[in-house]
């Protein structure tokens, strides 16, 4: 299911006791939570179900109880008994005056009515929980959409698309983001749904950063719409991942450049010029003429808005030393676009020195560690190891390896790869004391225990110089 169903934490509740009824509801609505806290706290795998049986029992009334319940079973793959639990659950929901449990159940009961192709009882729960539950947290409009959707009720569909977006994109699933693509192809509101369509791939691209053509696709639809600057700046966002992910080398992204300028199709003379100083400007950008490739951008503006001009524009001013806090805070506001993009973060940092923002060594360091992790054996990821190095008062520092390198090594060579590819953690252990090697340390004690691991260590120890024997010693007692 999309929507999991929720497992609650403590609800804190005001009373007003204004009657010995009251005062005997609250205690029991205390009660009920006290234990229902207990079972999610102290009842771990098989023992959960068997638990929250008892305590739905004991209180039939609740549905906190039955929704956990419903999606243990599902957990374990028993949907008839998650049915079962959901069809009781059901009545005592009409009967139900909590309003934030009746809401999380209706939603989650519209979503397994969606997974059961029932769209009409899908409709029918999804409007209640959207009654109760105007927030609609848990994305109940979402399940409606794809019900409508499917009884190609499409302008029902679009509305309640379009509402959940507007509410939390996070609760799109890539299953999601395709149909209301597809809804939008063939909708006739204009420049607001093209925006939208941008929107959705860029959301997409996102979610799969290793996603091919997307650029591509947005270029496109946006050539189609009447929108070249746009097109463009789609097409480089393409170029740009293309150049961080070494499929495409820093000439060969020149040389589209000026594929792409020669192959302009404007109708108007101020159409191709802009489109020219568009690609020139990226020119200047990918050649790290970074003032020549600001005063560009700064100059045109899309016609539709597209997050990767965004990423130009702001990492060109970084990189000339414009740097304030609230250009950061805007840069650091579209890094879930970029966490791909090895560029984004060597752009960042840059920034950070560059400008007169201010900074801790934590934010300065969190940059740099992306920096190296998003591309390890890069130029860049060179020059930030030395940054980071330096930071943590490290001289010569091109040899730190993040916890997160050493792990991954460890963890290659117990899927099966060769203990070789352990060679940069040997070389790193080789270094004076520091923080990096202190965090290796802890892992490498664990990793140790397995046999081929701790041999080809303990081998290569021998080759080594005094610090990484004295190490591999104590990791070996």
């Amino acid at each position: 299911m999309k929507k999991i169903f929720s497992v609650y934490t403590y609800l804190f509740l005001i009373a007003v006791i204004i009657s010995p009824f009251l005062l005997s509801c609250t205690n029991r609505n205390e009660k009920f939570i006290e234990e229902f806290n207990a079972v999610m706290t102290d009842s771990k795998g098989e023992a959960l179900i068997p638990a929250l049986e008892e305590l739905d029992k004991k209180y039939p009334d609740r549905l906190r109880t039955k929704i956990n319940l419903a999606a243990s079973y599902l957990d374990i793959g028993d949907e008839e008994k998650a049915a079962a639990i959901l069809e009781k659950g059901l009545s005592a929901a009409e009967k139900s005056k909590n309003g934030e449990e009746k809401y999380i159940f209706y939603a989650n009961y519209a979503e397994y009515m969606l997974q059961k192709e029932k769209f009409s009882e899908c409709i029918e729960y999804g409007q209640k929980a959207l009654e109760i539950g105007e927030a609609d947290p848990l994305g109940a409009s979402i399940s409606l959409a794809q019900a409508y959707a499917a009884e190609k009720k499409y302008s029902d569909s679009l509305n309640y698309f379009r509402n959940a977006w507007k509410n939390n994109v996070n609760l799109f699933s890539e299953n999601d983001l395709v149909t209301f693509i597809s809804l939008l192809g063939v909708s006739q509101n204009g420049e607001e749904d093209l925006v939208l369509v941008i929107s959705l791939i860029d959301e997409m691209r996102v979610r799969k950063p290793d996603l091919q053509g997307s650029g591509i696709k947005q270029a496109e639809i946006l050539e189609q719409a009447g929108a070249p600057l746009s097109a463009l700046v789609a097409a480089f966002s393409e170029l740009e991942r293309s150049l961080y992910d070494g499929t495409m080398s820093r000439e060969q992204v020149i040389q589209t450049i000026e594929f792409l300028k020669t192959n302009i199709n404007a109708n108007e003379a101020e159409e191709k010029a802009e489109s020219m100083k568009m690609a020139e400007g990226y020119k200047y950008f990918t050649l790290g003429q970074w003032g020549l490739a600001e005063s560009v951008f700064a100059e045109l503006k899309p016609e539709i808005p597209i997050v990767f001009y965004a990423y130009l524009r702001l990492s060109s001013m970084l990189q000339t030393g414009l740097g304030t806090d609230e250009l950061l805070s805007q840069y650091a506001a579209i890094e879930r676009n970029f966490t791909g993009i090895q560029g984004y973060y060597y752009h960042f940092w840059n920034g950070m020195k560059k400008g007169s923002g201010t900074y801790d060594a934590a934010s300065a360091s969190n940059v740099l560690k992306n920096c190296i992790l998003t591309a390890p054996l890069s130029p860049y990821a060179l020059e930030s190891r030395l940054e980071l190095a330096s930071l943590n008062g490290i001289k010569n520092g091109q040899d730190i390896l993040l916890v997160e390198e050493v792990f991954y090594y460890l963890n290659s060579v117990m899927e099966g790869a060769s203990p070789e590819i352990l060679e940069p953690a040997a070389v790193m252990l080789e270094m004076d004391d520091n923080i990096f090697i202190s965090d290796a340390m802890l892992l490498l004690k664990e990793a140790f225990k397995e046999e081929k691991i701790s041999q080809w260590f303990t081998a290569r120890a021998e080759k080594g110089g005094a610090k990484l024997k004295e190490r591999i010693l104590s990791l070996n007692s």
